[in-house]
């Protein structure tokens, strides 16, 4: 081998050895710092599209540094406890809308989850939001109350939250929360089933605050029936009566066939209620989520999930509630999680739901328009795109038009987000339903990010 030869054979030896270390070290960072591959995606694709990240919000993505952060096994450096402080942050360009924040946990709480939010705008433009905190099923999982005092959009914090309902041998899940305008009183009611026991001991307790949500009685049962839950908001009848949206779990959670959906009504604040089936036990559905469509005449429309975590499904009313047509499928694909439609200022229907079918996957949380009272969804929008536990969301809209939507965060928080209409029109998304319009109907790349303020929330 002549001296030529040898130095070129030298020096392609060297630099196999050196990119052979260069692919290992890159390995070694990505084993010891899981989520940082995804943030190096997202920020190059929001370096290639433009969008940057306001002054306001860190260097890093929020929801990737929040991945885990509560739970000790994964122990990555740098996670910001301080964003989970309630506070509202802007998400778009030079401090403006959307926003978003991460909520507190409550100090005298397990904390260990998290789950199943609910948000309410009171008439004094306060909000209110409410979740589960407690491993789901297991003793002493609470209910509680954070509040959003009144301020500009975008800004302000959301309180610590408080414990209102717990008890030491039972599981609280499901908060739902209603304001009585007549008596000025705040409702919440809430699941409670047997720790360690399952769904199928559940029944319905409720309380009520006269300030607001400062303050709260103590919790009552309202519903004994066995395998007694509710989820969504309720709706108020054209003579004033309360509309309420159930479903029952009578042999527990897996008992799938057994689930049906109904709706209460009471004409007198509660004190008794009569019932109505929306479906049956063998349709697999629960959790019904119902809108008003029109007063006169009296119409309404509901949506449910599904258990063969296939499509939405949709049933109508045309006497408000008292009979209800057979369920039939939607195109909104549905996971077997959580659901939540309402009527907008503007006459659409939004609904925020996980845009996958056929799947567990609990990504993307998603947000759909209809201007057809629910026939067509021509505009979608994810407002979260982590491969993550993004679960049960709930919406509000306040008399400004913004529209607020809360949901679980892997479970480890609560997190908040507050967009506009015309924001959701402007979008698209990663989900399996692209929208009944052309215009949505572009191929979105299945990137998994790591972002909590996902680019199209920049």
């Amino acid at each position: 081998m002549g001296r030529r030869t040898y130095d070129v054979f030298n020096s392609r030896i060297h630099c196999v050895i050196f990119f052979a270390a260069a692919i290992l070290l890159v390995l070694l960072v990505l084993i010891t710092n899981p989520v940082k591959l995804p943030q190096l995606l997202q920020s190059f694709q929001g370096w290639q599209s433009g969008d940057h990240v306001t002054e306001e919000l860190p260097p890093q993505d929020l929801g990737a540094e929040t991945y885990g952060c509560w739970k000790r096994s994964y122990r990555n450096e740098g996670c910001p406890q301080a964003f989970m402080d309630g506070t509202i942050r802007p998400a778009g360009f030079n401090g403006s809308g959307p926003y978003l924040a991460y909520m507190q946990a409550a100090r005298n709480a397990s904390s260990q989850q998290v789950h199943a939010p609910f948000i309410l705008s009171l008439p004094n433009g306060e909000m209110l939001a409410a979740w589960f905190d407690g491993l789901e099923g297991r003793h002493g999982v609470a209910i509680v109350v954070s509040r959003l005092p009144r301020g500009p959009a975008g800004q302000g914090t959301w309180t610590r939250p408080q414990v209102v309902s717990m008890e030491p041998t039972r599981s609280a899940q499901n908060p739902v929360m209603w304001y009585d305008a007549p008596t000025r009183t705040v409702y919440l009611m809430h699941t409670s089933q047997r720790a360690l026991l399952g769904q199928g001991t559940s029944d319905v307790r409720w309380l009520r605050s006269k300030d607001h949500g400062r303050t709260w009685s103590s919790p009552a049962q309202v519903f004994r029936r066995p395998g007694a839950f509710i989820r969504n908001a309720m709706v108020t009848g054209v003579r004033g009566e309360w509309l309420l949206p159930m479903y029952y779990t009578p042999v527990g959670y897996n008992g799938f066939a057994a689930h049906y959906c109904t709706m209460r009504r009471s004409r007198d604040k509660g004190r008794t209620w009569a019932e109505t089936r929306i479906s049956h036990p063998g349709q697999f559905l629960a959790q019904p989520t119902t809108v008003r469509l029109s007063q006169s005449p009296p119409v309404l429309v509901t949506w449910m999930r599904d258990r063969r975590n296939l499509f939405v499904y949709v049933s109508k009313s045309h006497d408000d509630g008292k009979t209800w047509s057979t369920p039939k499928r939607t195109r909104l694909p549905n996971n077997n999680s959580a659901i939540q439609a309402l009527r907008l200022l503007s006459g659409a229907i939004a609904m925020v739901f996980n845009n996958k079918g056929g799947v567990l996957d609990r990504w993307p949380i998603t947000i759909a328009l209809s201007y057809d009272g629910g026939e067509s969804w021509p505009y979608l929008r994810d407002l979260d795109r982590e491969p993550l536990h993004l679960a049960y969301p709930a919406l509000t809209q306040t008399s400004d038009g913004l529209i607020h939507v809360v949901y679980s965060y892997h479970r480890e928080a609560i997190k908040y987000v507050s967009v506009t209409e015309e924001w959701i029109k402007a979008g698209n998304t990663y989900g399996t339903f692209k929208g009944d319009k052309e215009r949505n109907r572009v191929a979105v790349p299945e990137v998994h990010t790591g972002s909590g303020v996902p680019k199209n929330l920049r």
